[in-house]
C-alpha cells in the first residue's frame, strides 16, 4: 500500500493506492482519506490540471475516490488530491506509472525488428519453427 500524508491547519489528507505501477488496460483505484472538521471539497488533478470530464474512463464513485478504467500511457503522471476547507487547502500527490503490455498477435507495421516491419504470419512461422526445434 502506498500512502502520502500531509497536514495543514486542521486538515489531514492521505492518498492510498494499492499499486502505483500499472499495465495498459488495468484499472487504477485511488482514494483520498481526509479528516477535517466541517465541510470540505476534494478536487482531483493530474500533473497540476483538473482531470477531463470528457474522458468516460475516468470517474469518481465518491468524491474521495478516483477510478480510471482501461488505463493507458497517456494516464501516467502525478495525481493530486486537493482538499479545500474555508480558506485552507492541502494537496497530496502520488505518481502513477503505466507500462505497455503485449495483448495479442503483432500486426503488420509494428516496429519489432529495429525498423523492419513484420507480419503476424512471420511471427507465427518463426515461433512454430522455434518450438519444433526445441521439441526435437
Amino acid at each position: 500500500m502506498t500512502s502520502h500524508f500531509l497536514v495543514a491547519g486542521q486538515i489531514y489528507a492521505q492518498i492510498v493506492a494499492h499499486n502505483t505501477s500499472f499495465r495498459t488496460g488495468d484499472e487504477v483505484h485511488l482514494k483520498c482519506r481526509v479528516e477535517a472538521a466541517g465541510d470540505y471539497s476534494i478536487t482531483w488533478l493530474r500533473d497540476g490540471a483538473p482531470l477531463s470530464r470528457r474522458d468516460a474512463r475516468v470517474s469518481h464513485p465518491k468524491p474521495s475516490q478516483l477510478l480510471i478504467t482501461s488505463v493507458n500511457a497517456d494516464d501516467q503522471g502525478t495525481y493530486t488530491c486537493l482538499v479545500t476547507r474555508d480558506n485552507n487547502q492541502v494537496s497530496v500527490d502520488t505518481v502513477i506509472e503505466v507500462q505497455g503490455e503485449w495483448s495479442g498477435p503483432y500486426k503488420w507495421g509494428m516496429n519489432l525488428t529495429g525498423g523492419y516491419p513484420i507480419s503476424t504470419e512471420d511471427c507465427t512461422t518463426s515461433i512454430t519453427r522455434h518450438v519444433e526445434r526445441v521439441k526435437h
